[in-house]
């Protein structure tokens, strides 16, 4: 039988699902408190559990940003405060905690949470289904909100984006890592350096690098079929392919 902790959280994951398909405020409050309560009866901290609670913060406040009422905003902003919040806890256990810093990435990308829209490619898939990424960048981009701002807000989002390619180019430097994992990091990376050029900031040249220096040889298939394993080698084969290809250009 499964540990407490692991059998909540799963319980969580559930919940979450349906509070993105939903873009229900009720699951996603009991998404959250079953993460609080499964990272409490923990036996120790665990950076991935503190991660996924910083994304599951973070698009519930995307969600609550789009509820009526005077309220509303002030929640929302809470909501992704504590998303920064358990994001940095995720990165002081583990410093590669590639999600916690993509949600910090996010948010410093600039009033995201006012664009129509889910996030739902922020939640963990064991596959690799197009239907789990959105062109939420590009989406910001149009709209002209994440653009709207420079200085400081720019300096910020470019750090962020810095750290999170370091984390990347570490964890294909010194592991081997699930193929399906790269394939969900590189997905998230090329939305980024997309939302740089369509914004004239720097960074998607490096971030293309990065994605073409992974050696595919590297990565594990340990947890898939057969017929699995041929589909994300597909995949793997087609992002770096995309990331070659926009250096060309």
């Amino acid at each position: 039988m499964a540990e407490e902790h692991v059998t909540i959280f799963s319980n969580a994951m559930n919940e979450w699902e349906v509070a993105t398909e939903q873009q229900s405020m009720n699951a996603f409050n009991n998404a959250i408190s079953l993460m609080l309560l499964a990272i409490k009866k923990s036996p120790e901290p665990f950076a991935r559990m503190y991660a996924f609670l910083s994304m599951a913060y973070y698009e519930a406040g995307i969600c609550q940003a789009q509820q009526p009422g005077r309220n509303s905003e002030k929640q929302a902003k809470q909501l992704i405060d504590n998303a920064i919040s358990y994001a940095n806890s995720a990165l002081e256990i583990e410093p590669l905690e590639f999600r916690a810093q993509l949600v910090k990435t996010y948010i410093a990308s600039d009033k995201l949470l006012y664009l129509q829209g889910g996030v739902s490619n922020l939640i963990p898939r064991a596959g690799i289904s197009a239907a789990g990424v959105l062109e939420f960048f590009g989406r910001a981009a149009s709209t002209g909100v994440a653009a709207g701002k420079v200085g400081a807000s720019q300096i910020k989002f470019k750090g962020e984006v810095k750290h999170l390619q370091e984390i990347y180019d570490q964890v294909f430097s010194e592991y081997f890592m699930d193929a399906t994992e790269f394939c969900y990091f590189t997905e998230q990376l090329l939305n980024i350096a997309d939302y740089c050029t369509n914004n004239k900031l720097a960074g998607a040249k490096e971030i293309f690098t990065s994605i073409v220096n992974v050696n595919p040889d590297d990565l594990k298939y340990d947890d898939l079929s057969d017929d699995g394993k041929v589909e994300v080698e597909q995949e793997v084969v087609k992002l770096r392919s995309l990331a070659e290809g926009r250096l060309m250009m």
